[in-house]
């Protein structure tokens, strides 16, 4: 038989059939003449895409990306496609807990105090926080850092202008006009490369809680004000400019002390140029009895206008009856109700009150099941 009545089989076949000759001819292959009506399609669909970009899921708009382009990465922030946090069901509490929202401790500043926390919690946390002082004990604390960054933690450091054994916060030496004098400026610009050359993340928490009275940095004594702490905390970050490693946290006291009008929260800002992380301090000192929301509400909200990424830096409860239902509280309801939280501290120490988390049997327990589930 010839090939060329092959062919007019063929053709008469698949017209009585209805499909094209192509389908019968390149049977493990498309059909060429339906791959140029989906190249049609697609070109529609490209075009449409981009007159239309709200139709095209792939597309963000122009608001997401530019607020994707301000907000910095947050070290160890396990997030999904959406950006949000993931919430997870917590079976025990009956609610929802925030499960990748990264979290930390102060745990007392030494390598064997993290691995006391560390034993009794038994979850991993992501941030290790200390303290370092200008006046005394001032220099990068490596020892610390490298057990953090070997238990894959990002140190978080408040660095705090003063001399810890000099009583009150009227310490010319601290005051933002020697900052600005330039008289720490040695001392800064050594630390900085102390930083650099720790060549892992830093978070470095600079005159935290400056809106309080019992501070050498804090705005209303020692013969400072909020527009000198705003160029104070510029100068030092100035200093840290070539240290890409470094992140820098600005964080209020929940409350102003005094509460005054001249002494707001967001008065002390210094720019979005200077701060990665915006954060709060707060803590329930049981006299009388605070509730997360209590303690936080407002101040989130005041920080939710920066359009940062916002920590609680240092927080805790007193020890009492009531302690294990403020941790529930915080960790299964107020948490996951507030996704502008990227991370938050524990400050683990028995200071004023004993804030450790197991200054009893039922708060320890209620704290290690439910970060456990940050884990699943």
């Amino acid at each position: 038989m010839s090939i060329r009545i092959i062919l007019f089989v063929i053709i008469f076949v698949s017209s009585a059939l209805g499909v094209s000759a192509g389908s019968i001819l390149f049977t493990n292959g498309p059909d060429p003449s339906s791959q140029d009506t989906d190249r049609d399609r697609q070109d529609e669909t490209s075009e449409e895409a981009l007159a239309y970009p709200e139709n095209s899921p792939d597309i963000p708009s122009n608001d997401q990306a530019t607020a994707d382009a301000e907000t910095p990465n947050v070290p160890h922030a396990n997030q999904t496609d959406t950006g949000k946090p993931s919430p997870q069901w917590d079976s025990d509490c009956g609610s929802e807990i925030s499960a990748t929202v990264p979290w930390g401790a102060y745990t007392g500043g030494s390598v064997a105090s993290a691995e006391e926390f560390r034993g009794k919690i038994g979850s991993d946390m992501q941030y290790l926080a200390t303290f370092v002082h200008w006046g005394n004990e001032n220099e990068f604390p490596e020892e610390l850092a490298i057990y953090a960054r070997d238990n894959n933690m990002t140190p978080v450091i408040y660095w705090e202008a003063m001399d810890y054994t000099y009583a009150g916060p009227y310490d010319p030496r601290f005051s933002y006009d020697a900052v600005l004098r330039g008289d720490w400026d040695r001392y800064i610009a050594e630390f900085a490369q102390r930083v650099k050359t720790y060549n892992s993340t830093v978070i470095v928490v600079l005159f935290e809680e400056m809106n309080s009275d019992w501070y050498p940095w804090s705005g209303m004594t020692n013969g400072n004000t909020p527009q000198k702490a705003v160029l104070a905390y510029r100068h030092v970050r100035d200093l840290f400019r070539d240290v890409p490693n470094a992140r820098f946290g600005w964080t209020i006291n929940n409350d102003s002390v005094p509460n005054t009008t001249n002494n707001t929260r967001l008065a002390y800002y210094p720019g979005d140029d200077y701060v990665d992380y915006v954060g709060v301090n707060g803590f329930n000192f049981g006299d009388p009895w605070q509730s997360f929301s209590e303690v936080f509400g407002p101040s989130l909200s005041e920080l939710a206008t920066l359009k940062k990424p916002i920590f609680i830096f240092s927080m805790s409860s007193a020890d009492g009856a009531r302690k294990a239902e403020w941790i529930k509280d915080m960790l299964t309801v107020q948490i996951p109700a507030h996704p502008e939280i990227a991370g938050w501290i524990w400050f683990n120490e028995d200071k004023e009150a004993d804030w450790r988390i197991w200054s009893d049997p039922d708060s320890l327990h209620t704290f290690t099941q439910s970060v456990s589930r940050y884990e699943e």
